[in-house]
């Protein structure tokens, strides 16, 4: 089996060897024709056009197989919300305080929204994620955990070293621990 992450932007696929193979197993790994010869059991393709299919092949090369033979679509290109634009104006000086700020701007990422970091050091305390949403950290961007314990209040139930019990919030919260409900966050996307 073939898993796959698709963006508007990039594609990444994985599998598993399998077990009675050698290490000596290589694959080609083919996109719109450009192929490649790899040992590894992932491949990923970026800077893709949005809205856009691509033919994608995967072959073991010997024992000969093919574990893939499909067209991919990228999806279109989400919205992206400019943590440093208006009306949020985040600084990415690592002095800045912009929890209220990130706060913001993830309160208003929708599934067709994508949170983007530009280059820079970007200072908050505890923020909390939701479901359906995507973050997009920037090559030379930086979420910066601020120094002051105050910032990742309030405490929230979580596990520690196997214990359950009161602890500060984390950088980047995602669900409640919460044993009669279930899963309560889902499709959270964090990348760059």
């Amino acid at each position: 089996m073939i898993n796959q992450i698709i963006f508007s932007d990039e594609i990444t696929l994985w599998w598993d060897k399998e077990w009675d193979l050698d290490d000596n197993v290589y694959y080609k790994v083919t996109l719109n024709g450009d192929t490649v010869v790899t040992k590894k059991t992932y491949a990923s393709f970026k800077e893709l056009t949005p809205a856009t299919a691509y033919a994608v092949k995967v072959t073991r090369v010997e024992p000969a197989a093919v574990l893939l033979d499909t067209t991919i679509t990228t999806p279109a290109a989400k919205r992206r919300i400019d943590v440093t634009a208006a009306p949020y104006f985040a600084v990415g000086d690592g002095k800045t305080m912009n929890t209220e700020a990130l706060a913001r701007a993830i309160a208003d990422c929708d599934a067709d929204a994508c949170v983007y970091f530009p280059k820079g050091e970007f200072l908050t305390g505890a923020l909390d994620l939701h479901s359906d949403m995507e973050i997009y950290i920037e090559e030379g961007a930086t979420l910066q955990g601020s120094p002051c314990h105050e910032d990742y209040l309030p405490k929230r139930p979580s596990r520690f070293e196997g214990i359950e019990m009161e602890c500060y919030s984390s950088l980047l919260n995602i669900g409640v621990l919460d044993h009669t409900a279930g899963p309560n966050c889902k499709n959270v996307v964090i990348r760059g």
